[in-house]
C-alpha cells in the first residue's frame, strides 16, 4: 500500500466517495457536492499548508483518503475508504500508515475525529488507531488521541 499527497488529479475520485450514499449519511455535511464545488474546494485543499489530505493505493487503485486539519492546540483527522475497497480490512492499515506519515511532518498534542454515533466502523475504526471517546456533542462522538499514544 502506498500513501501519497492528493493532487488535483484525484478531484473525481474523491468526488465520487464523497457523494456515494453511505459516505454522505455518515459526513458531517450530508449534502451532496457538485464537480465544481469540488474541485475548487480541492484546489484550496491542497494549496493549504494547514491540511494534508493523503491518498492510499492499493495495487493500481485509489483506495481511500484521510484529511488532517492542523488547528491551533489538535489535528483533526477524517478518512473516506473508496466504497469498491470497504470491508476489506484496509481501513486500519490506511488510517494508522496516514497518521505515522502526518507525524513526521506535524507535531500537536492531540489527534481528534469527529463522528456520528452511528457509524459504528468508524468508531471501531478509530479505537484500533488508539482513540479515546471524549465526549458526545448532539448526535457526533469525538475520540482523541494523544500524540504519544501506541496504535
Amino acid at each position: 500500500m502506498i500513501i501519497r499527497p492528493a493532487t488535483i488529479d484525484d478531484a473525481l475520485d474523491l468526488l465520487n466517495w464523497r457523494n456515494d450514499p453511505v459516505t454522505m449519511k455518515m459526513s458531517l455535511n450530508q449534502n451532496k457536492i457538485n464537480l465544481k464545488e469540488h474541485t475548487d474546494w480541492l484546489s484550496r485543499t491542497i494549496n493549504d499548508n494547514n491540511i494534508i489530505l493523503y491518498i492510499s493505493q492499493s495495487g493500481n487503485e485509489n483506495s481511500g483518503m484521510v484529511r488532517f486539519d492542523r488547528k491551533e492546540d489538535k489535528i483533526e483527522a477524517s478518512i473516506n475508504i473508496n466504497p469498491d475497497f470497504r470491508g476489506k480490512g484496509l481501513a486500519y492499515e490506511i488510517l494508522s500508515n496516514s497518521i505515522d506519515k502526518m507525524q513526521k511532518k506535524w507535531t500537536a498534542p492531540l489527534i481528534e475525529a469527529k463522528i456520528r454515533k452511528e457509524n459504528k466502523a468508524s468508531i471501531k475504526l478509530f479505537k484500533k488507531c488508539g482513540f479515546k471517546q471524549a465526549t458526545l456533542e448532539s448526535d457526533i462522538l469525538i475520540f482523541m488521541k494523544n500524540k504519544n499514544d501506541e496504535t
